[in-house]
């Protein structure tokens, strides 16, 4: 049985800890001879993506330590992210179960469990970065759309989702009275179509198809039809909500 961290302090020290280990990279792993150019190439490769993973881990404790600490949202997060590898032990100690090579993964882990939780507590509406947070009428970005999407915990804009179905964000995005109407298109396999989809984001990071247009995944054969869509669907939604005021008054 598992022993949490009983407060934030004790959870960061932990993590802290984890971080800070010395990867213990073998050489003899990579290349015999010094002559051995590819595998010394590996090496420094393996050595440059493990000082990145700590980066990225230590960038994501520190935004965890600004968070209220929940020990249930932070054990739930250890049960889904990164298969569910890292885990507290019965001495409230963090325990890996290697999937190929420790070195390479202990830090990753690491940093994929404080990501989960940050996303985790941000759909609840805690930890919501400023610039996250846009009123519906906004005239936005792609960038800020993306950002508001991760900053409320969403990961559809995720580098690895993105890759995992081919996918591409086409600008621009079209302000609606009730959110933001975008084009993304998806190809997940290189001989595959590339086909066009119409969608729409709400303040919350929500995204879905617009309202009638449920069925519309990959209906369009260029982004310009599908960005003509998008552009109709955000006015329309502009005039309903002009006319329903009108009415009100």
């Amino acid at each position: 049985m598992e022993r949490m961290p009983e407060t934030r302090t004790e959870a960061v020290e932990i993590f802290e800890k984890w971080i800070a280990q010395k990867p213990g990279l073998d050489p003899r792993n990579y290349f015999s001879e010094w002559s051995d150019q590819n595998g010394r190439r590996a090496y420094r490769q393996e050595q440059e993506s493990i000082r990145k993973d700590r980066g990225k881990a230590i960038d994501a404790l520190r935004t965890f330590e600004g968070l209220p600490y929940d020990a249930e949202v932070l054990r739930d997060a250890m049960r889904h992210a990164f298969s569910g590898r890292l885990q507290f032990n019965d001495a409230g100690e963090l325990d890996y179960t290697t999937g190929q090579y420790w070195p390479t993964e202990y830090r990753s882990a690491a940093a994929t469990v404080l990501e989960q939780y940050i996303s985790d507590m941000r759909r609840k509406g805690i930890g919501i970065p400023a610039d996250a947070v846009v009123p519906h009428g906004q005239t936005i970005t792609v960038e800020q759309l993306r950002a508001i999407s991760k900053g409320h915990g969403g990961h559809f804009f995720d580098a690895g989702s993105m890759r995992f179905f081919g996918s591409k964000v086409h600008g621009p995005v079209y302000t609606g009275a009730d959110g933001w109407y975008f084009v993304t298109s998806e190809q997940r396999e290189e001989t595959a179509r590339r086909g066009y989809t119409v969608r729409k984001m709400d303040k919350e990071g929500d995204i879905s198809e617009p309202e009638g247009h449920e069925m519309g995944f990959q209906r369009y054969d260029t982004a310009r039809d599908a960005l003509k869509v998008a552009q109709v669907y955000a006015t329309q939604s502009v005039r309903l909500a002009a006319a329903i005021k009108a009415e009100k008054e």
